[in-house]
């Protein structure tokens, strides 16, 4: 990252086997490339910015293809990981409140698809910077990192359960770029 990067990302050691990261908000804007060269890649390759976002996705793709995981309709968060649980309350924000917010309109004829399509497309995109925000901060909070890379799956149903709430606010909330909040994973223990 460059110093004019929308967030800092730090890590600090508690000990040899786990560690904690902080992420600090100082100010929002649109993303931006900053791979123009051979160089720049190279770089890039090499950068914790790289580990770290390797990291995220991997812990994504591995709660979503454990070989045991079945879904239970009753207890839907068992075998997510925090990221997960906040994406799923994301999506049942969606498949809930959304829908009776802004239902089809079965008067309209349209060519090509329901006209509504627009407006749930429009908050979809007001609001995924927090829905996406929500995932990585339970991510960050709640993955342990184990010296070596590998990552524990110890979640208890508190902090899944937590972390889908988070989704689903997320979901309910239109982004507001005046919003400067500080967002401190650690701020908890203060």
């Amino acid at each position: 990252m460059s110093s004019s990067a929308e967030s800092k990302v730090s890590s600090t050691s508690t000990n040899s086997s786990t560690s904690s990261t902080t992420i600090t908000n100082t100010s929002v804007s649109p993303p931006r490339r900053f791979i123009f060269s051979p160089s720049d890649m190279a770089q890039f390759i090499n950068s914790p910015a790289k580990r770290d976002l390797l990291s995220f996705i991997t812990s994504l793709g591995r709660s979503t293809s454990t070989s045991s995981y079945t879904f239970d309709y009753y207890n839907p968060l068992i075998g997510l990981s925090p990221g997960m649980a906040s994406l799923h309350g994301s999506l049942r924000a969606m498949a809930t409140q959304w829908l009776k917010d802004i239902p089809p309109d079965e008067k309209l004829k349209a060519r090509f698809g329901n006209p509504m399509f627009k407006v749930w497309h429009a908050r979809s995109m007001s609001r995924s910077r927090k829905m996406i925000q929500s995932i990585m901060e339970c991510h960050l909070q709640h993955v342990v990192q184990v010296k070596g890379g590998s990552t524990l799956h110890v979640w208890d149903m508190n902090v899944l359960k937590q972390c889908s709430e988070a989704g689903y606010q997320a979901a309910l909330e239109d982004y507001n770029p005046d919003d400067t909040k500080e967002d401190n994973v650690d701020s908890k223990q203060d």
